[in-house]
């Protein structure tokens, strides 16, 4: 039998006297399949409500300014949604799923307004978290575990949006940010996961960190002076991809395998419409990257312990470590690829000034060392060497 707690009632007095005052809601329930709403209109309001139990549903809605909401559900199969409209206001929704199996829980907050803070808790497997906000000056942070999603999108300038998954396997997480001057960082630990960020617009700043094993992390970003970095700490097995269009770009990346020495893969982009790619399997992750390219159109790949078949990527038989890569690029639609495989111990350099250039290095075995060099326009070379 459903149970259903809604302050309507005192909702109806509240929105009759407009927004002159602030008010109170709270709900605590215990038990299965109970349903809780709390609908508030007007400035510096507070609503709490708190369930316990199977098959629960919130809701809260607050109209006006300066508003505090507060959802907490504990139990299986849980949906939570806190929505506000207006500026100055706090959501925090706690979910936390005591069964380990297929039971999920789903939670959802969206803003309208500015300067609107959220947290939102989720714990426990297979559960999905999602926040929205539309304005400026907005934050939302996001707490996940085990096998969960989680999904922030903000639409805006000055916003700042995290995300945080701990003991994770098979997860996935994806911050997407339309607007300038934003700000948005992931943090996993675990196995099996990927993180994603989206941003459009300038001045943007994109941070990803990963632990453990099996990374697939990407982040794609649209427009000028943006900021870009990645840092992977753990075994092989572990991607990382970044594109960026426009002017004036900077991306970084980061890996460290299951020996002691570090991996840095670092690319710098000013232009329009360039792309580049940059993967490293390592056993001791001794190797290093490097891009850099002015111009538009350009592509630049570097793989290390990875190979290419019809657009896709694949590691090697083994993992090669103590290599060396750099590529750089001045001019239009030029592209450079360098592939690294084998035990290691490898250099590779390139160096193109003009357009529609083609540079392509592979290298297959250990110890070897190659320098392209090219000026002008439609100049093409290619190098193999293997022992």
């Amino acid at each position: 039998m459903k149970k259903y707690s809604v302050l309507i009632g005192i909702l109806c007095i509240v929105t009759g006297f407009g927004y002159s005052q602030s008010n109170s809601g709270t709900i605590n329930s215990t038990g299965n399949n109970n349903r809780a709403y709390i609908k508030q209109a007007g400035n510096m309001n507070t609503a709490t409500l708190v369930q316990e139990g199977d098959l629960n549903n919130l809701r809260i809605r607050q109209d006006g300014n300066e508003n505090q909401a507060e959802g907490t559900q504990i139990g299986d199969q849980l949906f939570g949604v806190i929505r506000q409209f207006g500026d100055g206001n706090t959501a925090v929704l706690h979910q936390d799923q005591e069964t380990v199996g297929y039971w999920s829980t789903d939670t959802r907050v969206r803003q309208v307004g500015e300067e609107n803070y959220v947290e939102q808790t989720v714990l426990g497997p297979e559960n999905y978290g999602v926040v929205f906000q539309n304005g400026d000056l907005n934050i939302a942070t996001q707490y996940l575990e085990v096998s969960s999603d989680g999904r922030i999108e903000q639409t805006g300038h000055s916003n700042y949006a995290e995300q945080f998954l701990i003991e994770n396997s098979f997860s996935y997480t994806h911050i997407i940010q339309d607007g300038s001057y934003n700000r948005a960082i992931q943090y996993q630990k675990g196995t099996q996961f990927g993180a994603t960020i989206d941003q459009t617009g300038d001045y943007n700043y994109a941070f990803q960190h990963q632990e453990e094993d099996n990374f697939a992390l990407s982040i794609s970003q649209f427009g000028n002076y943006n900021t870009s970095f990645q840092a992977q700490y753990g075994p092989a097995d572990d991607e990382a991809g970044i594109l960026q269009n426009g002017d004036y770009n900077m991306a970084q990346q980061f890996l460290e395998g299951t020996g002691t020495t570090y991996s840095f893969q670092e690319s710098v982009q000013k232009g329009n419409d360039n792309s580049l790619t940059q993967m490293t399997w390592s056993s001791s992750n001794a190797n290093a990257m490097w891009i850099d390219q002015i111009g538009d159109a350009n592509t630049a790949v570097q793989l290390q312990g990875f190979t290419e078949t019809d657009g896709t990527y694949h590691p090697d038989d083994m993992p090669s470590d103590n290599n060396y890569a750099e590529i750089w690029q001045e001019g239009f639609d030029n592209t450079a690829m360098q592939t690294q495989l084998g035990p290691g111990g490898h250099d590779a350099f390139t160096i193109q000034y003009g357009n529609a250039n083609y540079a392509q290095t592979w290298q297959t075995g250990s110890g070897h060392m190659n320098s392209i060099t090219q000026t002008g326009n439609a100049n093409r070379a290619v190098v193999t060497q293997n022992n």
